[in-house]
């Protein structure tokens, strides 16, 4: 059985946002949007929380109006509105849990469309799909050009085959230090966007997050949760540090602050991705040409191959994700 590592993430208890709702009422729900919104509170206005693509499962704690107060698998809590989401009871969760699904792989953004022989034109495009987007569809034939997909809320369409991966595979793959700096590499010249936690614009540790999830994990929402995370590495020693490794920064204006406001990715040699203005590179050598005075505060590992450390949870034991 796929064991849960619960450390740094609180994930939620099945039934736990349930327990006063009637058996059989809507208290989950499957994100229906490429780059779906939550935010702090139930208002377009109000402050962007974090973002959420097509398939990511949801726990619905309140509703007011026209939005949902839910949880997410990192146990974090937000407000999204209605239309952004599709509403499952539990056996409707349990059956889609247990479907053939596909997740995108493609590192840039790509189109489902209505048919194959039309192809990419702008009246043949059902929806934008980006990087972890998860679809049900059967496994595609092997030499087949497209796939057929079925969105949350019950439209369908193909996607080229050689942009997604069956998702029971994709969920069980190895911790790959250099799959995670290339789907870093991958996002370089991306807008920073306060909030964002997908390939259309990402924040500091939105970046984290979408390259971790790109391997099968799930880490915490936030920079000074993710610092929590993994096993410390002496960040005083960099000759100790490894690929993949994440470096914490206290705020800009305040390099004293024990705070931990931003982080990156290391990738050796003093150097580090982060999501600043946009993702790009630089480093912590003071003499280094890319060197911005910015010190590192901490260090952490957060997974081995074969082995995922505290913090990190695998989608293959999420049990949002696999009915385990």
């Amino acid at each position: 059985m796929r064991a849960i590592l619960l450390t740094c993430l609180t994930l939620l208890t099945a039934g736990a946002a349930t327990a006063a709702k009637p058996s059989g009422a809507p208290a989950f729900g499957l994100v229906n949007l490429s780059a779906a919104n939550f935010r702090s509170a139930p208002a377009q206005s109000a402050e962007l929380a974090t973002q959420a693509s097509f398939g990511t499962p949801v726990k619905v704690v309140k509703e007011k109006g026209e939005w949902l107060l839910v949880d997410m698998p990192d146990g974090y809590r937000a407000w999204i509105d209605r239309p952004s989401v599709t509403l499952m009871n539990q056996e409707m969760m349990e059956r889609w849990r247990n479907a053939p699904r596909l997740i995108v792989t493609s590192m840039t953004e790509i189109h489902a469309v209505a048919d194959t022989v039309a192809g990419l034109v702008p009246d043949n495009i059902v929806s934008d799909l980006v990087l972890g987007s998860i679809l049900e569809g059967e496994a595609p034939e092997p030499g087949a050009g497209y796939v057929g997909i079925s969105f949350p809320d019950g439209r369908s369409g193909y996607v080229a085959s050689s942009s997604v991966e069956t998702f029971d595979t994709w969920a069980d793959r190895l911790y790959d230090p250099q799959a995670i700096l290339s789907t870093a590499y991958s996002l370089m010249g991306v807008p920073y966007l306060w909030g964002g936690t997908t390939t259309k614009g990402v924040d500091c540790s939105g970046l984290v997050k979408v390259t971790f999830f790109a391997s099968a994990l799930i880490l915490p929402r936030n920079a000074s949760d993710q610092a929590r995370c993994g096993i410390a590495v002496d960040h005083k020693s960099p000759h100790l540090l490894q690929p993949a490794d994440l470096l914490f920064f206290s705020p800009e204006d305040d390099p004293d602050s024990k705070r931990i406001t931003h982080v990156g990715i290391y990738d050796g040699g003093y150097l580090y991705v982060h999501s600043s203005g946009r993702v790009k590179v630089n480093g912590f050598k003071s003499d280094g040409s890319r060197y911005i005075n910015r010190p590192v505060k901490r260090a952490m590992r957060i997974a081995l191959p074969g082995r995922e450390l505290p913090g990190a949870v695998r989608v293959a034991s999420h049990p949002w994700y696999f009915n385990l």
